[in-house]
């Protein structure tokens, strides 16, 4: 059963990394500005 959700969790990482690898790189610009405006909205959160 381990080794069943192990496979099916790495399935999805590499889908996940496939997805994230080619809207970077289709919207590299927005994703960029999308993930600085995240951090910083974080970073405010913590203070």
């Amino acid at each position: 059963m381990l080794k069943k959700q192990e496979m099916k969790i790495s399935a999805f990482t590499m889908q996940f990394l496939i997805l994230y690898c080619t809207v970077y790189g289709l919207q590299k610009d927005v994703f960029t500005s999308l993930h600085v405006s995240g951090v910083l909205s974080i970073n405010v959160l913590e203070l």
